[in-house]
């Protein structure tokens, strides 16, 4: 994706405050035939964690859909402010008064996408989409998808369907979310933020237990009663998702990003990569970078 410098295009847009822009990486696109679409996008990008990364609009203009990979933030709709963290995902619509930060402590990384149109709206009314924040909603692979079209082009009219092919499998996932959530007890969403906030710990169990005052064959079994995976194979999936975010953004070396997500050896993270991701971490960096 192109990292642009100058903001002048989303200015003119609806931003009226906005501050740690240059912490992101921005592809625009553009839709020279005029045609109106069912749905279209405008910009998506990555937001590299920064403590000061601060927008508002005085009225959104379409929708805005945020994906938190790692990190916190907040997000404050019509006077009512949210925290976020990992695993979560929020989406501004039309005509809301919001701001978005980041936390200065723990600044979160988020990929986001702009887009409007007939189709969303409906699918966003059909399927009551009311809610700002989305709990457990798998968008990662969405959104490398989405990543993927500037290669193919940047002009609307010649990507428009795989556009509105992703867009609306975002939005049903949010929108299967609201019914899965009904039915998860509140003690595996506990589990599930205390995991998220251990991803740069060694995992320990027991630690979880004593915090809820739950047996450990119990968290086991409320945790993959819910989410169908165990939390250990919960939380190795988080540490690989943040490792693939430092191979892409940064020179981090194996044993470095090892130790940094407390890994038992560079040995052990290579092979838990390579057998969650097809590559070693170092081919991973490489077709990241197109070397």
């Amino acid at each position: 994706m192109k990292k642009y410098e100058s903001f002048d295009i989303i200015k003119k847009i609806d931003i009226q405050q906005f501050k740690g822009l240059q912490n992101e990486v921005i592809t625009h696109f553009h839709n020279p035939k005029g045609i109106l679409f069912p749905i279209s996008i405008s910009c998506f990008g990555i937001t590299y964690p920064t403590n000061n990364y601060y927008i508002k609009r005085a009225s959104v203009s379409g929708y805005i859909l945020e994906h938190i990979i790692e990190g916190k933030g907040y997000v404050v709709v019509n006077g009512k402010k949210t925290a976020v963290t990992a695993g979560d995902t929020y989406m501004l619509k039309t005509g809301e008064s919001v701001e978005y930060y980041s936390d200065t402590q723990d600044p979160y990384k988020k990929l986001w996408v702009n887009f409007q149109g007939v189709l969303p709206a409906q699918i966003v009314s059909i399927y009551k989409l009311r809610d700002t924040v989305y709990k457990n909603v798998e968008l990662v692979e969405l959104f490398e998808k989405l990543y993927e079209l500037d290669k193919i082009s940047t002009d609307i009219s010649e990507i428009h369907f795989d556009i509105a092919n992703i867009i609306t499998q975002m939005l049903l996932a949010l929108a299967k979310s609201v019914e899965d959530n009904r039915f998860i007890p509140e003690r595996a969403n506990l589990i599930r933020v205390e995991l998220n906030h251990a991803i740069n710990t060694s995992f320990n169990l027991e630690k979880i237990c004593e915090k809820l005052f739950i047996s450990k064959s119990e968290v086991i079994r409320i945790f993959k009663k819910s989410y169908g995976i165990t939390p250990y194979q919960y939380l190795l999936d988080l540490k690989i998702s943040k490792a693939k975010s430092i191979l892409e953004s940064g020179t981090a070396s194996v044993k470095e990003i090892s130790e940094i997500l407390c890994f038992s050896s560079p040995y052990h993270f290579s092979e838990v990569f390579k057998q969650k991701i097809g590559i070693s971490p170092l081919q991973y960096r490489k077709k990241m970078r197109g070397e």
